[in-house]
């Protein structure tokens, strides 16, 4: 479950299936028999908009709705993962770690503060700060840093 700024979205993670009312994304790992093919795949549909998107060496490229999304993992602190670039079309720079995630996804920022599955803070999208909890339904151990932080940032653009 994700809480943000009121509106609560719930999807159940069974495997490499995320999904929910609002969510339904599919997710094909890197091959565990072809060594040399590390690229994962996200697709499926987020608030009813189609999500196609290749994760890559550090990189996740591909649509969320009829615009890009664009990510680059970024330096970051050992045991952080920061990513940079676009989300659908627009703009974002977060991290997550192991006790905040923090940063925007477009034009909201975030400051979230917790452990595990269950993150509590603020965001501003402009309109003056929220109340906010991510909650996942399931550990999500199987995926990637890029692959976890590709999701959360689709969920709370």
């Amino acid at each position: 479950m994700w809480v943000a700024g009121g509106r609560a979205v719930t999807a159940k993670l069974e495997n490499d299936d995320l999904v929910g009312p609002m969510v339904s994304l599919h997710r094909t790992p890197p091959s565990a028999t072809e060594p040399d093919e590390e690229t994962g795949l996200i697709q499926g549909s987020v608030f009813d908009r189609p999500v196609n998107i290749t994760v890559r060496d550090g990189t996740a490229r591909g649509i969320y709705g009829q615009r890009p999304v664009s990510l680059d993992v970024v330096d970051a602190p050992p045991g952080v993962t920061r990513v940079r670039g676009l989300i659908g079309g627009e703009l974002s720079d977060f991290e997550i770690g192991p006790n905040h995630w923090t940063g925007h996804v477009g034009h909201c920022g975030y400051d979230l503060s917790g452990a595990d599955q269950r993150f509590d803070g603020v965001r501003n999208c402009g309109h003056g700060t929220n109340r906010v909890r991510i909650e996942m339904a399931g550990p999500l151990t199987q995926w990637s840093p890029l692959e976890k932080a590709t999701l959360l940032g689709l969920v709370l653009r």
